[in-house]
């Protein structure tokens, strides 16, 4: 698996996308699907736990790609003056991003937080770095304390190289704070 890592992110991120592409959230085989994973992210044997993670910071960014996109181009429609057209277009958007929201907060709360304290360096490792990447993507909607405190968190962690990376993390979220102000 070590070796394989980049292999099973980008399958990962090709199901996140579709998932987001297909618009299956309100499916009842996304919540079907959603139960094996909150059952596999819960396994005692930490290749299951670590492959479902990567799934799960996969699609949390990906959640967090489109929530920009979609944001931005609501903003590009009203400037623009095509009323009706456009007024169709930002409903549609508001709609996904209220939907993308609610399954991004979902995935934060059920699945992310509680791999937060994995006994597994490099789960715990992962979570962060996803928490790191969506706040940047997308930080009027992630970017709070709650998410944060993760981070900070992540400064004490028992792996020198996760306290280190939690240290780069800050420093990104540092950084693009000081940039956007």
């Amino acid at each position: 698996l070590k070796s394989k890592s980049k292999k099973i992110i980008s399958f990962w991120k090709d199901i996140s996308e579709s998932l987001i592409a297909n618009n299956v959230f309100s499916n009842d085989s996304y919540k079907h699907f959603m139960e094996w994973i909150s059952a596999f992210n819960c396994c005692k044997i930490r290749v299951v736990r670590l492959c479902t993670t990567f799934f799960i910071c996969s699609l949390f960014e990906s959640l967090a790609n489109s929530i920009s996109w979609r944001k931005g181009e609501l903003e590009k429609n009203q400037q623009n003056s095509k009323a009706k057209q456009n007024h169709q277009q930002n409903s549609l958007f508001e709609q996904e991003i209220s939907l993308y929201l609610s399954v991004a907060n979902d995935l934060y709360k059920n699945l992310l937080i509680v791999r937060i304290r994995d006994i597994d360096d490099k789960i715990r490792n992962l979570i962060i770095s996803s928490l790191t990447n969506a706040m940047i993507i997308c930080d009027v909607e992630f970017l709070d304390e709650q998410k944060l405190k993760y981070v900070g968190r992540a400064l004490n962690d028992t792996s020198s190289v996760n306290r280190l990376d939690a240290i780069k993390f800050c420093e990104k979220i540092v950084l693009h704070v000081i940039t956007e102000s």
